[in-house]
């Protein structure tokens, strides 16, 4: 392997991992995610010049035919359309009724992070261990939400932004980890890692009280359900797998259940709003 190529492998490992710590440390703490979105999108911008650079014509280099793009590559379009419309929606609005254009902060934020879902989507394969890396670092954000979930629900404690918004935000740790659970390509324990974090992330939902991710969560536990599912008929090396997974449901479900007061509040918003 040439040299330069060894030592941006390890230039992206190590980026890997502290942003592996950065996501560990979210649900407790907001100075961890603004990190961790320098950083994504610092290493987006690395990732397409390191790729440009690969070639002499400076063609970026792509996935191969294949491997499974082609099959996200229109939604990822989509989403980039979906959130430039809504920022010059906004903005057009904001013209018209001469209102400050700065509170378009967020539009900002989701079209650049659909921009750097497509980089990474076309132009970055993450080895196993990067994977490992932040299923590991999924896993441990997943418990430290438990955490918090029951400091806001229990002891009144101020977590990193109000606890709708908190809720939101690990609904999608959730969507993140949930390809990792159910891909094909994702190895034994990667797969274990993501399983552990969607279960542990819906439970911090729950713990906290918050309907507003409820969705997220009945979404992320039926694909991985059918998922799993499939794989456990297709294949009877994986009914271990299927069977161990449905046993870490039942115990966190049977954990809920027994717990004071953990899911009487989330239970009355549903039914009595």
């Amino acid at each position: 392997m040439p040299s330069a190529i060894l030592s941006r492998n390890r230039f992206e490992t190590t980026v890997i991992v502290l942003l592996a710590v950065l996501v560990a440390a979210t649900p407790v703490s907001s100075k961890a995610i603004n990190l961790a979105w320098i950083l994504v999108f610092a290493f987006a911008c690395w990732v397409l010049l390191t790729r440009a650079l690969e070639r002499p014509e400076g063609k970026l280099l792509t996935h191969s035919e294949s491997e499974p793009l082609t099959r996200v590559e229109p939604a990822l379009y989509a989403l980039v359309a979906f959130f430039l419309a809504g920022l010059m929606l906004q903005v057009g609005m904001r013209l018209y009724w001469a209102e400050p254009v700065r509170g378009v902060s967020f539009e900002i934020t989701a079209l650049a992070s659909s921009g750097v879902a497509m980089v990474f989507a076309r132009h970055w394969q993450a080895a196993t261990l990067h994977r490992v890396a932040l299923g590991v670092g999924l896993t441990v954000a997943a418990g430290l939400a438990v955490v918090q979930g029951y400091g806001y629900m229990f002891k009144g404690q101020p977590g990193p932004t109000n606890a709708v918004n908190w809720g939101a935000g690990i609904a999608l740790f959730m969507c993140i980890a949930l390809p990792l659970a159910v891909g094909r390509l994702a190895a034994t324990g990667e797969k274990v890692l993501a399983v552990t974090g969607l279960v542990l992330f819906a439970l911090g939902i729950f713990v906290a009280g918050r309907k507003g991710a409820f969705f997220a969560i009945l979404w992320s536990v039926a694909v991985a359900g059918v998922a799993y599912a499939r794989y456990a008929v297709h294949g009877r090396h994986r009914i271990s797998r299927f069977v161990w997974v449905s046993a870490l449901v039942i115990a966190v479900g049977l954990l809920s259940l027994h717990s004071k007061g953990m899911l009487s509040a989330p239970t009355d918003r549903v039914v009595n709003e």
